[in-house]
């Protein structure tokens, strides 16, 4: 199951890894190479731990880390709290039983021991996905890395571009192909799930 979800998600990744919202950015897999060189070990280790634990752990990282790249692109927007005057990406409706924000806390707070100032939580979110799908079995691969964290996270952009659980075939075509998917690539990712 984690090798079609992983693959179906890999779609997602690459349409989204190297445009961050309407920021273009240029990713390199070895960004923290002299920054933070321990940037991978930490999430592995992290993820490792977790996974061990509870083993769904996984699945929630993916899905965490899909529902932050579908709104504004992959930049850990989906970590921002409400405030009083903004309802933020991660109290909107499609986004109420996403789990796992420790996990990204705690590898967070290890790499600011580190490497303080350095990691982006948006290279954090993308590398813990991929660690939780090699971790699950699933099919491994390098990871662009270089994201900025994102500074706009509102509820109604959440619920704008997050498909419902609830949405019909037509509801996801047209999602996903505003996004730039072929309805093949909507059929893989529906069938992953």
């Amino acid at each position: 199951m984690y090798k079609r979800l992983a693959l179906g998600f890999l779609l997602i990744f690459f349409a989204s890894a190297y445009s961050n919202g309407r920021r273009r950015q240029l990713l390199d897999s070895g960004f923290y190479q002299h920054t933070c060189p321990v940037m991978q070990s930490t999430v592995q280790n992290v993820v490792a731990k977790h996974m061990k634990q509870d083993v769904t752990s996984g699945g929630s990282l993916l899905r965490l880390f899909f529902h932050d790249c579908f709104v504004e692109g992959c930049d850990a927007s989906v970590l921002l709290a409400s405030t009083q005057n903004n309802q933020a990406e991660r109290d909107a409706a499609p986004n109420q039983t996403l789990r796992e924000f420790d996990i990204i806390e705690e590898i967070k707070l290890q790499l600011e021991k580190a490497c303080p100032g350095i990691v982006s939580c948006a290279d954090i979110i993308a590398q813990a996905a991929r660690e939780a799908v090699v971790q699950s079995g699933g099919p491994s691969w390098t990871v662009p890395l270089g994201r900025r964290d994102g500074r706009k996270s509102t509820a109604a952009d959440a619920a704008t571009n997050i498909p419902s659980s609830q949405s019909n075939a037509q509801t996801l075509i047209n999602i996903f192909g505003s996004k730039g998917f072929t309805i093949r690539d909507v059929v893989t990712l529906s069938g992953a799930h």
